[in-house]
C-alpha cells in the first residue's frame, strides 16, 4: 500500500459524521451518500493512516484511541475548510432549497443568517415556508420541504411556560391562540395577556417582565435543523452547512 501524506477532506468529513452520529446509516443520510460509499471513505482514511479509527459492533460505532485523537484534528480541519468555502462561495452549485421555519424565527434569524448567501451562491434559489413547528415536522417527513428549523415539540415555548406556571402554583388561563407572531403581539400589546417569545422578537411596544415580578424562570431552548431523508441536490447540503454555521454565531 502506498502511503499518502495528504488528508482527504471528503474522507475526514465522512469519518467525523459517522463518529458524531455513531452510525454509518445516519451519517450516509446526513451526507446524502450511500452507506457503502461512506464506509469506503472511512476505510480509505484508516488505510492511509495505517490504523483503525472506529470500532464497529452490533451496538453501534465507537472510537478507538487513535480515532479520538484524529476526531479532534479532523473537526478543526473541516472548520477551516468550511470557513474558507463560506467566504468565497461556489457559483457552480445550483438548485432549489425549500426551507420551513416558524414565522417568528424567520423574522429575527433569517436576515442575519442569510446575509451574503445570495452573492456567494447565486445559483441557489430559496423558498421559505412559514408554519408551526408541528406542521413543519409533517412537511419534512412528507418531503415537501428540504430543511426545517424549529425547536422540538408542538410549541416548546408554550409547553415550558405552562409547566413552569404549574410548578410554582400560579393561576393562569389561555386568552388567545395564534398561528402567527402578529396575532400574539396584538393581544400582548393591548395588555390582555403575557406571552413567551425570544428576546429578538420583542417589539418596541411590548414590555419585558422583570425577574423580580415573581414569575418562574424558563429553560433555554435548543433550535434544531432537520434535514430531509432525501435532500435531492447539493444545494440543500450547501445551504444546511451555511445556515448551521451562521446560527452558531448568532
Amino acid at each position: 500500500m502506498i502511503y499518502n501524506p495528504d488528508l482527504d477532506i471528503n474522507q475526514l468529513r465522512a469519518f467525523v459524521t459517522v463518529a458524531e452520529f455513531r452510525s454509518f446509516t445516519r451519517a450516509a443520510l446526513r451526507l446524502n451518500r450511500t452507506q457503502p460509499a461512506v464506509s469506503m471513505q472511512v476505510r480509505r482514511l484508516e488505510q492511509n493512516m495505517g490504523r483503525s479509527l472506529l470500532t464497529r459492533t452490533k451496538g453501534g460505532v465507537g472510537l478507538t484511541e487513535s480515532g479520538r485523537v484524529v476526531l479532534e484534528y479532523a473537526r478543526r480541519i473541516l472548520k477551516l475548510n468550511d470557513e474558507v468555502m463560506a467566504e468565497i462561495g461556489d457559483p457552480e452549485v445550483k438548485g432549489r432549497v425549500r426551507l420551513g421555519i416558524p414565522d417568528d424565527y424567520a423574522a429575527y434569524l433569517l436576515p442575519g443568517a442569510l446575509s451574503g448567501f445570495g452573492s456567494l451562491y447565486p445559483g441557489i434559489s430559496l423558498e421559505v415556508y412559514c408554519e408551526l413547528s408541528v406542521d413543519l415536522l409533517r412537511l419534512i417527513e412528507d418531503g415537501e420541504v428540504d430543511l426545517a428549523l424549529f425547536p422540538d415539540g408542538v410549541c416548546v415555548f408554550r409547553e415550558s411556560a405552562l409547566k413552569a406556571l404549574r410548578s410554582c402554583g400560579r393561576r393562569w388561563r389561555i386568552v388567545c391562540t395564534s398561528r402567527g407572531l402578529a396575532g400574539i403581539r396584538a393581544v400582548v400589546t393591548s395588555a390582555m395577556a403575557i406571552t413567551v417569545v425570544t428576546e429578538n422578537t420583542v417589539s418596541p411596544n411590548m414590555q419585558v417582565i422583570a425577574p423580580e415580578s415573581g414569575l418562574p424562570a424558563l429553560p433555554k431552548v435548543d433550535i434544531c435543523l432537520h434535514v430531509s431523508r432525501s435532500p435531492g441536490n447539493e444545494a440543500v447540503t450547501v445551504f444546511a452547512d451555511y445556515i448551521s454555521r451562521s446560527l452558531k454565531n448568532c
